[in-house]
C-alpha cells in the first residue's frame, strides 16, 4: 500500500457538511493499472476528540482517541490508544480539553498491530 498506510490504519475524515472528524479504520487498499488508489474504509465513530491518557500514579502518558457511545448501534464508548499502551483493569486518568475524567479499562473492542480500542467504565 502506498504512502506510508498500511491495513487497519486508523484515518480521521472531516464531515464536509458539519465540520466533525470523523474516525474510520482503513480496511484495504490497492494501487490500479492505472495508478489509482481504491481504499475500503470502515467507519467506526462519525465524531471523535483527541485526549491524552495518563497513568494515575505515574508519568508515563499517551495521545489518544476518544469515542463516544452510538446508542442505536449499541455501542458503548470507547478508547482508541496505540497498542501495548494499557491493557485490561488499568486505570487512567483522560485529560479532555475542558475536563478531565478517571475510567478503568474493561472490554478490548479491536486490536491491530498499530492500535487497541477498549471500552471503559468511569470511576
Amino acid at each position: 500500500i502506498p504512502y506510508g498506510l498500511a491495513a487497519v490504519s486508523s484515518i480521521a475524515i472531516k464531515n464536509s457538511k458539519n465540520k466533525l472528524w470523523e474516525l474510520s479504520v482503513l480496511r484495504w487498499a490497492n494501487l490500479t493499472q492505472l495508478n489509482q488508489l481504491d481504499v475500503g474504509l470502515e467507519l467506526i465513530s462519525p465524531t471523535v476528540t483527541a485526549i491524552t491518557a495518563r497513568f494515575i500514579d505515574s508519568a508515563i502518558e499517551g495521545e489518544a482517541l476518544l469515542l463516544p457511545e452510538i446508542s442505536g448501534l449499541k455501542q458503548a464508548a470507547s478508547v482508541l490508544m496505540a497498542r501495548g499502551f494499557c491493557k485490561q483493569d488499568d486505570i487512567l486518568k483522560l485529560e479532555l480539553p475542558n475536563k478531565i475524567s478517571k475510567i478503568k479499562i474493561s472490554t478490548l473492542v479491536e486490536r491491530t498491530n498499530r492500535f487497541e480500542r477498549f471500552q471503559f467504565s468511569l470511576i
